[in-house]
C-alpha cells in the first residue's frame, strides 16, 4: 500500500524460477490487481518508454497499442515520460512481461496527491509458465 504524498520508485521486475517444480517453471508476467480506486488522488501505474529502447518493439507497433502516436513515442525513447498511465480502479488488473524479456517495461507508481488521505492498495503476483 502506499499513503499520500509517497511514490514507488521506477523499477522493472525481476523473473523467478520454481526449481521444486517439476517440470520447471519460469514466472514471466508481473499482475497489478488494484484494490481500491484511486480516482483524481494520483496513484497511478506509470510505464515509459525506456523498455521500448532496450527491446525488440518498434515504437510504430507499440503506438498501435496504447493509441499514442509513433511519431510521440520516437521523441520519448529519448526519455524517460510516462507513455501511458494506468488509473487504479478496484478489480481491475494490469498484466505485463517482466525477468529478460526484451519487453519488460520500466514501470513506477505515481505519488498520491499530499493532503489527500488517499491511501492505494495494490497485490502483486506472477504468472508462471512451463520452463522449455
Amino acid at each position: 500500500s502506499e499513503e499520500d504524498g509517497s511514490q514507488a520508485a521506477a523499477t522493472t521486475d525481476a523473473a523467478n524460477v520454481l526449481m521444486e517444480a517439476q517440470p520447471r517453471c519460469r514466472s514471466t508476467f508481473s499482475v497489478l490487481l488494484y484494490l481500491n480506486d484511486c480516482d483524481g488522488v494520483g496513484g497511478e501505474t506509470a510505464f515509459t518508454c525506456a523498455a521500448i529502447g532496450r527491446g525488440s518493439i518498434s515504437a510504430p507497433s507499440f503506438a498501435r497499442n496504447t493509441q499514442s502516436s509513433s511519431s510521440e513515442l520516437e521523441a520519448a525513447l529519448e526519455t524517460t515520460e510516462a507513455v501511458t498511465c494506468v488509473t487504479p480502479k478496484a478489480g481491475s488488473a494490469v498484466v505485463f512481461p517482466h525477468g529478460d524479456n526484451a519487453l519488460s517495461p520500466l514501470h513506477e507508481g505515481r505519488p498520491l496527491l499530499p493532503g489527500s488521505g488517499a491511501c492505494k492498495y495494490v497485490a502483486r503476483t506472477d504468472i508462471y509458465i512451463r520452463d522449455v
